[in-house]
């Protein structure tokens, strides 16, 4: 048995299989509505507007969508079935989101946890985006994961390159990803990719942009100061803090001092949270927030306007954001990616 979906007052009608999730059957349609958590219900993201037909909400939207999104139908399509007709509104850029193939051109270790994954588009063969967006890595079934899955990556590449992106993933123990990444996926294998997605990224203005990222948080981060290096955004200043546990987990060191030797703006700030007498490390020490609160108050003028853009753990991003506003950065000007 089939329903109707019917997207944006009859935009598009898509014809699904009763009793699938909202946002697997969209998908089948080519509409790929932004999820980082593979529909488990858990990162938030793929929110859409249902004006009828869905059933009563689930203990998951009960948790992650506000009073005020749930006063104005807001869902997680992840958990909407679909056992009757439905009515939606769904943001214009879901649309642009197309499934892409492409092959691995480079498979290589950042560090003893993380890799960095470059494809090569094939077909269609560029991508347009913004800096900070994320996409969705396909992940066939292998092994013992007979289903596959997806998950999400954001892009470290700058937008310049539409024909080859970059990811850099770190590897987690059990993790469906990343035994298909470290034990099967090779150099010169095909990919398939759907995005862009996501609307992190930078807002244009000419205020000290303070960057924060933790561990594999750097992706997106990446993408945006490179970007703004090659237009030249006039900002006043950008600064760029990075943290890691170990030195062993640091990465990129090298990329971003070459970028502070010719980019006279820009301000690089790797810190360790743990030292050891092996790392021989004479740089900054301690939680990556607490290194950049030193900052704000000895180093970066605290009589210009600011605006802080976070990627790491949930954990982390609330660490910073209590920070920040502690040093009078505003609350609406603290832009974030949580990673799952």
């Amino acid at each position: 048995m089939n329903v109707n979906i019917d997207i944006n007052r009859s935009e598009r009608v898509v014809a699904a299989e009763s009793g699938r999730d909202l946002l697997s059957a969209l998908a089948d349609d080519g509409i790929y509505v932004p999820s980082s958590c593979g529909g488990r219900g858990v990162c938030g993201l793929c929110k859409v507007k249902v004006l009828s037909g869905a059933g009563p909400r689930t203990a998951g939207e009960l948790r992650r969508l506000s009073e005020p999104e749930r006063d104005n139908g807001l869902r997680l399509s992840c958990q909407v079935r679909t056992d009757a007709d439905l009515e939606l509104d769904v943001p214009p850029e879901v649309f642009k989101a197309r499934k892409f193939r492409g092959r691995v051109k480079t498979l290589r270790p950042l560090t003893h946890d993380t890799v960095e994954l470059r494809v090569r588009l094939l077909e269609p063969d560029r991508m347009e985006f913004r800096a900070g967006q994320f996409v969705q890595l396909v992940v066939p079934p292998y092994g013992r994961v007979t289903s596959g899955a997806v998950r999400a990556y954001s892009i470290s590449s700058p937008p310049s390159r539409q024909r080859e992106l970059a990811f850099d993933i770190r590897l987690a123990p059990k993790g469906v990803a990343s035994g298909w990444l470290t034990g099967r996926l090779a150099e010169g294998d095909e990919v398939s990719l759907i995005g862009p997605m996501g609307e992190f990224g930078l807002r244009e203005g000419d205020a000290d942009a303070v960057f924060i990222a933790a561990g594999s948080g750097l992706a997106p981060l990446k993408s945006i100061i490179i970007d703004m290096s090659e237009r030249k955004i006039p900002k006043r200043s950008v600064w760029l803090f990075f943290g890691a546990v170990t030195r062993r987990d640091l990465f990129y060191v090298d990329f971003f001092r070459e970028l502070q030797s010719s980019w006279p703006v820009f301000r690089f700030v790797p810190a360790l949270a743990e030292t050891r007498p092996e790392d021989q490390w004479s740089g900054e020490t301690g939680l990556i927030p607490d290194v950049a609160a030193r900052y704000l108050e000895s180093r970066i003028n605290p009589a210009s306007p600011k605006e802080a853009y976070l990627c790491g753990s949930p954990g982390f991003v609330n660490a910073a954001i209590r920070m920040l506003a502690a040093h009078g950065v505003p609350r609406e000007k603290i832009y974030f990616d949580r990673f799952m």
